[in-house]
């Protein structure tokens, strides 16, 4: 990045920064957005090293990388060791940070806290909080028998609620409060991603809380804009056809949208356990034949999909930390119709640049997908809006102008 200026803070320069993460993937949100910050960091001249427990094939042989696992043990090994300390894990990153020496170290997901934090104490941390951990056991908050939104606070109303079996509901609380305690004693700087989730971590009594939104991974041209090829009245669906993505939500919705708008379809993109109860739910609907399933495309196909879609709908009943769905639409000037859970409020202001829902009410749905089709104007004047908004607020050069003034307090 040109005219960069590395911090100083008082005599020390934070050029130098190792980035921890639980595992490398090309595959998932956060691992595209860690090999997106790894990227601008490097281009914006930073000195940047990369610490991961464990990562795919392809992240193995990257230089300036360490990985600890080359052969992962299986989830129910790494599960135990979540609760646990692993005194080789912590003796190989110990090891990375005395021979690299980073001016900073930016922590991601952490699988292992206890290990993570004492390999860390001493050093200049900001710890990114990419999900719901360190306020709800299932790092989903909502409530599985009613879909309603949880305020955290895990307690007995996690197994009152059905979210949690009892005999595991101590266990996983002594977990998150074992991990905020190493938070504070350790001096770490929490970055959620949103406002409502950093809300939560003070409540829960987390000192030091700085909200950092993260970036599209891939900035598109101003010509892709709000045209006529979106009249067809698409309907699009971009994510992991699973439960907390509440694709049901919007198959149940489409016999109300089809009333007003009767040409109406929904074309699903992406994969997932739930495909076959979905395509058996349209068909016992009665929409069957308005509902296409195209599975994982390439991200040059998404983004066609983007630019064709009337509107693109975010059912999630889980608290999003982040959404890149709503980012890479809002940037195609595709008009968003999202959940109001988690951080997509943050993202997603109502009325200006789309429109939010409450996704235990069906009709709450059905009427924000009518109002996109019927009023092709507003949804034009929401999409302009919405990359506009994208461009300016949560670049990535905004988003480094946002991680460098935390780390003038870290």
């Amino acid at each position: 990045m040109e005219g960069c200026v590395f911090l100083q803070t008082g005599r020390r320069s934070l050029r130098r920064v190792l980035i921890v993460h639980n595992h490398l993937a090309p595959v998932g949100g956060v691992e595209a957005h860690v090999e997106s910050e790894i990227q601008l960091l490097s281009n914006a001249g930073y000195d940047v090293e990369v610490f991961a427990i464990s990562a795919s094939p392809a992240w193995k042989h990257r230089q300036k990388t360490t990985v600890y696992w080359q052969h992962p043990p299986s989830w129910r090994v790494r599960r135990i060791l979540a609760y646990g300390f692993d005194p080789r894990l912590a003796f190989k990153l110990r090891q990375t940070v005395r021979r690299f020496r980073p001016d900073w170290i930016h922590l991601h997901t952490v699988e292992q806290p206890l290990t993570i934090f004492t390999a860390l104490a001493g050093e200049r941390v900001l710890h990114s909080v990419h999900i719901n951990a360190l306020a709800c056991p299932l790092s989903t908050l909502y409530y599985r028998d009613t879909l309603e939104a949880c305020n955290g606070q895990p307690g007995w109303k996690c197994a009152r609620r059905t979210c949690v079996h009892p005999l595991s509901l101590w266990l996983r609380i002594a977990f998150i409060r074992c991990y905020r305690a190493l938070i504070n004693l350790t001096g770490t700087t929490c970055a959620p991603p949103n406002s409502s989730l950093a809300l939560l971590l003070r409540q829960a009594g987390v000192r030091r809380v700085r909200v950092l939104p993260l970036f599209p991974h891939r900035l598109v041209s101003a010509g892709d804009e709000h045209t006529s090829v979106r009249s067809d009245n698409m309907i699009l669906f971009v994510g992991a056809l699973t439960d907390i993505k509440a694709p049901d939500l919007l198959i149940n919705a489409l016999p109300l949208i089809r009333e007003s708008v009767p040409t109406a379809h929904i074309v699903f993109v992406g994969d997932g356990p739930l495909r076959n109860a979905l395509v058996g739910l349209a068909d016992r609907l009665g929409v069957a034949k308005h509902v296409r399933f195209l599975g994982r495309l390439d991200r040059i196909e998404v983004e066609n999909y983007y630019r064709q879609a009337a509107v693109c709908v975010i059912p999630s009943i889980v608290a999003e930390t982040f959404c890149l769905v709503a980012y890479e639409a809002m940037l195609h000037s595709c008009p968003v119709v999202s959940s109001n859970r988690g951080a997509l409020p943050d993202i997603v202001q109502d009325g200006h640049t789309g429109l939010l829902f409450d996704p235990t009410d069906i009709a709450s749905l059905s009427k924000a997908v009518t109002e996109v089709l019927t009023n092709p104007r507003r949804a034009k004047t929401m999409a302009v809006n919405a990359r506009e908004r994208v461009v300016s607020e949560f670049s990535p050069k905004s988003f480094l102008f946002r991680l460098e003034n935390i780390l003038r307090d870290v």
